[in-house]
């Protein structure tokens, strides 16, 4: 499992959480997107295709 957050504030205990709740799962890294917008959607959408590429070659 791996967990994604969108925000536009404080991320907080969000993994910590996640992985808590998913146990006994294996979590792997997460990746949170701050303050996502139509005008930043490019770089959007790249920080999660370069998470999803390393979630891919673990």
């Amino acid at each position: 499992m791996a967990a994604f957050c969108t925000h536009m504030g404080g991320l907080g205990q969000y993994f910590a959480h996640f992985e808590k709740q998913a146990s006994p799962a294996s979590v792997l890294e997460g990746v949170d997107i701050f303050k996502p917008t139509r005008s930043k959607a490019a770089a959007t959408d790249a920080e999660l295709e370069t998470w999803l590429d390393k979630l891919l070659q673990s």
